[in-house]
């Protein structure tokens, strides 16, 4: 098996973090890239283009918090 890319969706939870883990171990051994998709539930107006930055600035605080769980 030769993987190169791993797509890597994330939300924090119990779940996720171990799905995290076992990407890192993957990467380790292929010197695989991974991409983090952050996940998020959408509330309001899901029509809506913009991304207000105070929730960006959330998310990305949230990702980090949870990643350290991971070492």
């Amino acid at each position: 098996m030769n993987t190169q890319k791993i797509l890597l969706p994330f939300d924090g939870s119990t779940h996720s973090i171990n799905a995290t883990k076992y990407a890192l171990n993957l990467a380790s051994v292929f010197g695989s890239h991974i991409t983090i998709m952050n996940c998020y539930e959408v509330t309001g107006n899901i029509f809506s283009s913009e991304i207000p930055e105070s929730l960006v600035v959330e998310i990305q605080a949230n990702v980090k918090k949870a990643l350290k769980k991971c070492y």
